[in-house]
């Protein structure tokens, strides 16, 4: 639509950048290559669902290491989505989560656990209940930090208000675990 094109048209020449995200989308959707580089442009001024599409087709169309700079452009523009696309592809040499393991193998692997618990407690932070989970679950457990059942209990209770119903299992777990001590 001219009229559509014409008023986003107007918002970038005022320093939109959502603007400029739309109006490329749309030239990609119409198979204008012009799109790309509006989607550019847009992720560079800020504007978190650029970056993230950026990052998602460079996944998609090249590897994880080529996505990897604009999922850390969305992260820094507040995207929890690519705070965790982060932690999750960071393990290099451990193939097993943070959140599933019980005690480390090796130094290297704990240290990309430590890095991974740490992008998901900032997850969590941001109010993303699967992440409370994950961090809850570590705290539980004592790995790859020291075991803190008050404060997993805190991230569960959170995560629980937030309608997180592996929460409750969780909680339940504790509650019944200070029954039997």
């Amino acid at each position: 639509d001219e009229s559509k094109e014409e008023a986003l048209k107007k918002m970038i020449d005022k320093g939109d950048a959502t603007a400029l995200w739309l109006l490329g989308k749309e030239l990609l959707d119409l198979d204008n290559e012009e799109g790309t580089s509006l989607i550019i442009e847009a992720s560079n001024k800020g504007n978190v669902e650029a970056s993230l599409y950026l990052a998602k087709t460079c996944e998609e169309l090249y590897s994880k290491e080529a996505a990897r700079d604009y999922y850390e452009v969305a992260s820094s523009q507040g995207s929890i989505e690519a705070l965790k696309w982060i932690g999750e592809n960071s393990l290099f040499i451990a193939s097993i989560p943070f959140y599933q393991a019980s005690s480390f193998i090796n130094d290297k692997v704990l240290q990309e656990h430590i890095k991974q618990y740490e992008t998901y407690l900032e997850c969590a932070k941001r109010g993303d209940d699967d992440a409370m989970i994950k961090i809850a679950v570590a705290l539980m457990n004592g790995y790859p930090i020291k075991k803190d059942i008050d404060t997993a209990l805190s991230f569960l209770l959170k995560a629980d208000e937030l309608g997180n119903l592996k929460a409750s299992y969780y909680i339940g777990q504790i509650y019944e675990e200070k029954d039997n001590t």
